[in-house]
């Protein structure tokens, strides 16, 4: 695995003909109306991340990433390491986006993680949501965005704080896991089709980001490992551009529950692939088939 295949992936993730869709959770918002139920809400309106200052609660609390603008946008969570402050952070983050777009990411990797725990994320279509459920501790938290479509993405930053308040919430009840260890992953291959929530859990000893395809009819996973080792292929990708769901960077140890829409046509089974890779710059990325059936 080179850098550039590498850098083919981690683009898949956020490029204007990848479009990630989340039927579970789209939908048009009006600012100031979404995620009531949240937790934690972070909003992209008018060119910036608008969002709380300070949240009294720790353990697993629902974080809504919420896009009102016209660009599909990319957002992570990262909780700092002690004594970094948020202006390293920030600088280490916007070093990481320039190196994934030069294509040499190794050293950019190594600083980031010097500076923060990554809490994965999601990329998010113009006027949706995406919930997920993080494990928040008390300490500080970043969560950033920028759109997926510009060659030089310049970021927004939410800075917040987690403070003790007595009590710490339980995981939610996924419906089901995956596991990202080193060179390989853990999941069903055979599975019932359905929008539930799913535990996604670093096991390994380097940080993971995945997505999940939906191969095109008559595509195989042998496709879409090819499709993304040949840095010079031009064509079109063998997966539903628009239904591909991406994990965001995650670091070992860490668990998140992110809702995942695997779901199955009429009479017609969905196929797919898990495609991931490990620390960038560094390993390969790797490949396991699925099958999502319609339930009786």
């Amino acid at each position: 695995m080179n850098d550039s295949s590498i850098t083919r992936f981690l683009r898949s993730l956020a490029t204007p003909r990848r479009l990630v869709k989340f039927s579970l959770l789209a939908g048009l918002l009006t600012f100031g109306l979404a995620s009531a139920a949240a937790d934690v809400s972070a909003e992209f309106v008018d060119g910036q991340l608008v969002g709380p200052q300070v949240f009294a609660g720790e353990g697993y609390r629902t974080v809504a990433l919420v896009n009102n603008g016209t660009e599909d946008m990319k957002f992570t969570i990262a909780r700092l390491n002690d004594g970094v402050a948020v202006g390293d952070y920030i600088a280490a983050n916007d070093a990481l986006n320039a190196a994934i777009e030069s294509g040499d990411q190794e050293a950019a990797v190594k600083t980031y993680l010097e500076s923060a725990v990554a809490l994965s994320g999601s990329v998010v279509k113009p006027h949706a949501e995406y919930d997920m459920v993080v494990d928040l501790e008390q300490g500080n938290y970043v969560i950033a965005s920028h759109a997926t479509n510009s060659d030089s993405p310049t970021s927004n930053y939410l800075p917040f704080e987690v403070t003790d308040s007595g009590s710490t919430a339980a995981a939610p009840e996924a419906s089901h896991t995956l596991q990202l260890a080193d060179f390989s992953f853990d999941f069903p291959a055979t599975m019932a089709a359905s929008d539930g929530l799913w535990e996604v859990t670093n096991v390994g000893d380097q940080p993971h980001i995945a997505a999940f395809f939906k191969l095109n009819e008559g595509k195989t996973q042998a496709d879409l490992e090819a499709f993304f080792n040949d840095s010079t292929n031009t064509g079109e990708p063998p997966f539903d551009t628009t239904t591909t769901v991406d994990i965001e960077a995650l670091s070992p140890g860490q668990t998140v529950y992110m809702p995942l829409d695997l779901t199955a046509g009429p009479q017609q089974p969905d196929h797919g692939a898990l495609h991931g890779r490990h620390d960038p710059g560094v390993h390969r990325q790797l490949t396991s088939a699925y099958h999502a059936h319609a339930s009786a």
